[in-house]
């Protein structure tokens, strides 16, 4: 009976070592998959960011009419942007400074 009682505190105890080495486990699993997440999420970011820079710029250099005008008898007349606008403007957007763009600042967990 003495011998019995033994082995089943010994069992217990193992037990108890294995079911607290998986919690362990699992909290240095789930430390890592954040660590993940935020990086992810920040490149994420990063991207969207690049993307909408992109987006304006091809939009700025496609785009084919910048304002309307009148010639001088009088008739409405389209005029295409000037080279120094869309540079302005495409400089612009690659900084980050065209209204309508800003910049994503990530959510910290």
């Amino acid at each position: 009976m003495h011998r019995r009682r033994a082995q089943n505190r010994a069992a217990q105890r193992a037990f108890r070592e294995r079911k607290e080495k998986h919690a362990r486990d699992l909290e240095v699993q789930l430390t890592a998959m954040t660590e993940k997440y935020d990086r992810l999420e920040l490149s994420h970011t990063e991207l969207n960011a690049a993307y909408e820079k992109l987006r304006k710029t091809i939009e700025l250099l496609t785009q084919d009419v910048d304002a309307e005008g009148e010639d001088e008898d009088g008739r409405a007349i389209k005029r295409k942007s000037s080279s120094s606008d869309t540079l302005r403007k495409l400089l612009e957007i690659l900084h980050g400074e065209i209204k309508g763009v800003t910049p994503v600042k990530p959510e910290l967990a």
